[in-house]
């Protein structure tokens, strides 16, 4: 991995945190492994109609990838239990 690609991976990172740290503090944790579904579901269907308009490389579509990665994170932090 070249030290370009590591910036770029911690720039990714760090915006899924930030975004995650938005969603939490706007929305509060997630209550049900039903309700995580969802909303990771919402963010993957507004990034698929990106990537069905052939935006899918685009600063828009980078959003929702960044939004749909957040969610995940969300998920794991407030759903599941310990790793062993």
């Amino acid at each position: 991995m070249s030290l370009t690609s590591a910036a770029t991976e911690v720039t990714v990172a760090v915006e899924a945190a930030r975004e995650l740290e938005r969603a939490v503090e706007k929305f509060g944790p997630m209550a049900s492994p039903h309700e995580g579904w969802a909303v990771i579901r919402e963010e993957l269907d507004e990034l698929w109609e990106h990537v069905k308009a052939n935006t899918g490389r685009g600063p828009e579509a980078r959003k929702e990838a960044i939004q749909v990665a957040a969610m995940a994170l969300r998920y794991v932090f407030d759903l599941c239990e310990e790793a062993p």
